[in-house]
């Protein structure tokens, strides 16, 4: 894995951090194929939607030129995932007016050709998915449903 937090290489944000606290925030995942993000545009649209809805910064040319560097560092292909959240602010819900946001990019090579051909696993879970119009189709980072649901296939 390959990570920028704030254009900078890294692999840690703050304890502080709102993504971590609160789950505000938003994410993209996009592919890579032969050098190639695939999707780029819509993937960017949604993320900019996201966090217009969540009141966070949407930086475009400086997400852009995140994943520029990441890409001339991945030799394979992969993921890129983006996340953005509120950033360091202090305790409770309400985030301090000033806080900077954070910006993560990241990028996780694809596993070997031979877990590719292994297929996937399809199963039905008992947890049942909470429902927030306001949400709906966004890549928020409160995937709390998401991960309840996966403990019922394993």
């Amino acid at each position: 894995m390959i990570a920028l937090i704030n254009g900078v290489s890294g692999s840690s944000v703050s304890v502080k951090d709102r993504g971590l606290l609160y789950g505000d925030g938003a994410f993209e995942t996009i592919a890579l194929r032969n050098r190639q993000l695939v999707l780029l545009k819509p993937h960017l649209e949604r993320l900019k939607k996201a966090c217009t809805l969540l009141r966070l910064p949407f930086a475009q040319a400086t997400i852009e030129a995140d994943l520029k560097v990441l890409l001339q560092a991945a030799a394979n292909d992969g993921i890129c995932k983006i996340i953005i959240t509120r950033g360091e602010s202090g305790r409770g819900y309400r985030a301090e007016p000033e806080a900077a946001a954070t910006r993560i990019v990241q990028f996780f090579e694809a596993p070997p050709q031979q877990e590719l051909h292994k297929g996937i696993t399809a199963g039905l879970s008992t947890h049942r998915l909470g429902e927030s119009a306001q949400f709906s189709g966004l890549k928020h980072l409160n995937r709390l449903d998401q991960v309840m649901a996966s403990f019922d296939l394993a």
